[in-house]
């Protein structure tokens, strides 16, 4: 069955969309996950709840428009989709949905329609079944709202996420930012916290001599577990914005270059001064990258995140399953959750000096992956 655009969204209010997770109710969570994928109407049908006026919802750089509704037929048409209140939904269930020519969500609980485009009928032919992981869809209630606060940080997974961070980083940082989305706290503080983290960082490494390179290495690790506690508060809030990306980038940036001056500075300091050629040598390939993909970025398709580089290659061997399981596991290699574990590793044990060889190494090719993947990444933006 062919459906139309969905235009506007139609939400079934339930007491259950009152209870509230992240200092947000699960209908204010629906009201900006619906915007977040483009809805720009949002009306609630809830004839025996207490009247509201219209008003203006931001969500992820978006906005739409919010209005109570007493009598359904005067807002259902084809370009509608109506879903049910009271759960939670992975961030990319609503718009992988919109984008199918598929029309019913069923939920896993009682096999009910839970989202439908166009109509409230329950009778939907087998082939217009949007077919999900149960996992994906959480109904809440007040007796399970501990689970439900879990299983929403559990969504806050990312597909270009490293082995170090699905099994190491993420479950730490996911358990700070649990905490602390119950306060008014912004992205942008946290994003200050890895900057104070970092300058923690580069003094260990400038002043406490041999130890300190030890004490670095390990703190460059903390860094980047830090440094996922404000993409996880944006997500969790809808407040992720192009800023925000362009601002957390530049600080792993700065971060990763505050990390190699301070570990070059102590290890020619400790070891002797050939650790200055090599250290001229990595920050003129880490400047030179970063500069490269900030152009390309900007004449491409904008926003702060690097990881449209290892998007964009994934995308060129997907055919090629050997091409491909080999991409992963060297991309895997070159994210920084696993770099800065095995420095972290390397620098307590005693071996810093080979941090600058692989450094080198995992910048040349860095650097030639970006030059190689250039023309595919700027073509995304101009078809975008």
């Amino acid at each position: 069955m062919n459906f139309p655009k969905v235009k506007k969204a139609i939400i079934m209010a339930k007491d259950d969309g009152n209870c509230v997770i992240a200092s947000m109710s699960v209908r204010s969570r629906l009201v900006k996950g619906l915007i977040a994928v483009g809805i720009e109407d949002v009306f609630i049908f809830d004839p025996k709840g207490q009247r509201f006026d219209p008003y203006t919802e931001f969500s992820n750089e978006k906005e739409g428009e919010v209005q109570q509704v007493r009598l359904l037929d005067e807002t259902i048409s084809d370009d509608t989709i109506i879903i049910e209140d009271g759960f939670i939904f992975h961030n990319d269930v609503l718009q992988t949905f919109l984008d199918s020519e598929l029309g019913v969500i069923k939920s896993p609980y009682n096999n009910n329609v839970l989202v439908s485009k166009g109509t409230l009928d329950q009778d939907f032919d087998e082939k217009d079944i949007f077919q999900i992981n149960p996992f994906f869809i959480f109904k809440v209630d007040v007796d399970n709202l501990v689970e439900a606060k879990k299983r929403l940080f559990k969504f806050l997974l990312k597909p270009t996420d490293g082995l170090v961070s699905k099994h190491l980083n993420r479950p730490i940082s996911t358990v700070f930012s649990s905490v602390l989305s119950d306060y008014s706290v912004t992205p942008a503080y946290l994003t200050g916290v890895t900057a104070l983290f970092a300058l923690v960082m580069l003094s260990a490494l400038i002043f406490a001599e041999k130890i300190g390179i030890g004490w670095g290495c390990f703190l460059f690790h903390v860094t980047s577990i830090v440094d996922g506690i404000d993409g996880e508060i944006a997500r969790v809030k809808f407040q992720s914005t192009r800023r925000g990306a362009m601002l957390d980038t530049t600080i792993d940036m700065i971060t990763n270059f505050i990390f190699m001056f301070g570990l070059i500075y102590a290890l020619s300091d400790v070891l002797g001064d050939e650790y200055l050629v090599k250290g001229a040598i990595i920050l003129t390939l880490m400047l030179t990258g970063t500069g490269l993909m900030y152009i390309i970025l900007y004449f491409g398709p904008g926003g702060g995140s690097f990881d449209i580089l290892s998007i964009v290659i994934r995308k060129k061997i997907g055919k090629n399953k050997v091409l491909l399981k080999s991409g992963n596991f060297l991309n895997y290699f070159m994210k920084r959750d696993t770099f800065a574990l095995v420095f972290a590793v390397l620098g307590i044990c005693g071996y810093a000096g080979l941090i600058v060889d692989l450094l080198v190494g995992g910048l040349v090719m860095w650097n030639f992956a970006i030059i190689v993947n250039a023309r595919s990444i700027i073509r995304i933006g101009k078809d975008n």
